[in-house]
């Protein structure tokens, strides 16, 4: 038996007492009423005094169990405080055969073993709910009686041997009552439990159909479920700002496919199909959808069959891929410029070596022809069209991104100082300005241009970093390459360098996109604000003047640029110079071409000038 059964069964003994201990007091006053006559009054006084007490104390424990809150725990210590008054009252009532029996009157005595009787029978009844309780009570009750029948000529034998039948009686009625109320007590406890079981289970159940909804509404994916006739059944806030509605009922009820373009609609279905019939549990689809203005755009579908509301449907999470496609495309369209890059870099490099030749032996034909002769006019047109083919090798290096950098001697503090006074009307009055120059003179040997464009586009990074304001400092000072001043770049050159540090106290980058910012066209900010090349093209300028870069962040403190070029002290010169197409008076050096051309051809006039060829 339970816990829960046992307290139950003690509530149902403590709860018969407010019936049977009024029953009680009402025999005894009626035995004490009708046996006065022929029973000596101390003894039945005493009698009736010590019952009735008895009953009465009985009455009020069930009054204080009633009253009183109780744990589990305490079920065996009412249970045993029951027994023990129990015990006191049969031991009470069944000595009335002797203390009160009436000698005299064969009538009262009879009387009064009918009364011992029917309380036996009586409260069989009421304890009859705890087998262990009827057993005490009758063998307390009907053993007295049985002991007069025994020593008493009145009566015969045989009423002892009914006395201990009519207790078996009792007894086996109390035992068939107390089985069928345990099993009565252990099947409502299983069916409460199972109650409760339900209901937790139908609580967690609305928990999480609760969860789910609330996770689908917030959520930035568009979510949506699709009917068996085709038509949306459920759809978030995500969706309707997907399709541009101006709430999800707006998008509820319309047909799937009237949201699709055209030209995908059979594959759409097709998914649809497979996935009803199991072929496969999901499907990931791109197409084209439409929005409820008629817009056309890019998407990604992750669809698969759930039951909505008892009925077989779809769900579909739509995303808008329209900028990865666009992405894609610029990325595509990247790498082909790179590879047209690097086939227009080495022609328009052979075409010059080219025009170089042809530009020389023009100019030693040119110093032989008199003026205003037909053959100087063909020359002058010659050397005009070897000017317009230098300028077509320029314009295929501009178009691909692959323009000559232009190295002179740069002071890099006073590049600086004059960047900053350049950048001070582009930046917001919030944001405050440092420079620090340590040390002397800081020269290096790059291409000014691009070297201030890198340190612009820096500036400009600092800024939108930091919308609420804040500082950018410029730090330069020299380095000393001693080993932790590493470069991927093949160009790195060995030594001291001159570092340029630009620093904000923006909203700094986050570490998984650290090694990442520098990628062409990945970008922070919104793709509005930025094309995503912008440090890129600071790596490529630092790397190719034979420097390196190095970027430090700490989110919400800022981050830090470190641009490392070569002091011109250290660096050896090997900066390629643009072919000069026009010839020079005097003494020079003109560098031979370096894909193979031999320019012996103009190797007379070269001569003929005092230029020195090699």
């Amino acid at each position: 038996m339970t816990l829960d059964a046992r307290a139950e069964q003690v509530d149902l003994l403590y709860a018969s007492l407010r019936v049977a201990v009024p029953a009680t007091l009402l025999v005894i006053a009626a035995l004490f009423l009708i046996l006065s006559p022929a029973v000596p009054m101390v003894r039945l006084a005493a009698w009736t005094g010590i019952c009735s007490a008895v009953a009465l104390y009985r009455y009020w424990t069930a009054l204080v169990y009633r009253r009183q809150p109780r744990s589990q725990s305490e079920t065996a210590v009412w249970l045993r405080w029951f027994l023990i008054t129990l015990v006191v009252q049969s031991l009470v009532f069944g000595s009335a055969i002797w203390v009160i029996y009436p000698a005299t009157d064969p009538q009262l005595q009879l009387f009064l073993i009918l009364v011992v009787v029917g309380t036996a029978a009586g409260g069989t009844v009421t304890l009859a709910v705890h087998l262990p309780s009827t057993l005490i009570f009758l063998v307390l009750v009907l053993t007295p009686l049985a002991a007069l029948f025994i020593v008493s000529d009145t009566f015969p034998n045989i009423f002892v041997a009914l006395t201990f039948v009519f207790g078996a009686l009792l007894t086996s009625t109390a035992r068939d009552v107390t089985g069928f109320l345990v099993r009565s007590l252990d099947l409502q406890q299983e069916q409460d439990e199972v109650i409760a079981k339900q209901a937790a289970v139908q609580a967690a159940l609305q928990e999480s159909e609760e969860r789910y909804r609330s996770l689908v509404e917030i959520s930035p994916e568009a979510s949506l479920i699709v009917g068996a006739g085709g038509e949306f059944l459920f759809a978030n806030r995500a969706a309707a700002q997907l399709y541009r509605a101006s709430s999800p009922e707006e998008v509820v009820g319309r047909r799937q496919l009237d949201l699709v373009h055209p030209d995908h609609r059979n594959i759409i279905s097709e998914r649809l199909q497979s996935i009803l019939v199991a072929s496969e549990p999901k499907a990931h689809v791109e197409f084209k959808s439409l929005r409820l203005d008629g817009t056309v755009f890019d998407s990604e579908g992750t669809i698969i069959h759930v039951l909505w509301e008892g009925q077989s449907a779809h769900q579909i999470v739509l995303r808008d891929i329209t900028e990865r496609k666009q992405l894609e495309r610029k990325l595509a369209q990247s790498q082909k410029m790179e590879a047209v890059g690097h086939l227009t870099s080495g022609v328009a490099h052979d075409f010059n070596n080219l025009l170089q030749v042809i530009s020389s032996n023009l100019h030693f034909l040119k110093e032989g022809l008199d003026e205003g002769s037909a053959k100087l006019e063909m020359v002058r047109l010659a050397l005009n069209a070897t000017l317009r083919g230098a300028d077509i090798t320029r314009g295929m290096l501009a178009y691909s991104r692959k323009g000559m950098l232009v190295p002179t001697t740069v002071d890099v503090g006073e590049l600086v100082t004059n960047t900053v006074n350049l950048l001070r009307p582009m930046l917001d009055e919030t944001v405050e300005i440092e420079i620090n120059v340590e040390g002397p003179a800081t020269l290096v040997l790059a291409d000014q241009s691009h070297l201030q464009a890198a340190l612009i586009n820096l500036a400009i990074n600092a800024r939108d970093a930091m919308p609420d304001g804040g500082t950018l400092s410029f730090l330069v000072t020299r380095a000393q390459d001693d080993g932790r001043l590493v470069s991927d770049s093949m160009e790195h050159v060995a030594g001291d360098h001159v570092a340029v540090l630009v620093r904000d106290t923006g909203s700094g980058i986050e570490p998984a996109l650290l090694d990442r910012v520098v990628d062409p066209f990945f970008i922070t900010k919104g793709r509005a604000q930025a094309s995503g090349l912008g440090l890129s093209m600071v790596k490529g300028f630092v790397e190719q003047s034979g420097g390196h870069l190095e970027i430090e962040s700490e989110v919400g403190l800022g981050t830090t640029v470190r641009l490392y070029l070569p002091e011109i002290e250290e660096m050896e010169v090997a900066a390629e110079k643009t072919d000069e197409l026009l010839p020079s008076t005097g003494s020079e050096t003109v560098p031979r071409p370096d894909l193979g051309y031999s320019p012996r051809g103009s190797r007379p006039y070269l001569r003929g000038n005092a230029a020195t060829c090699f």
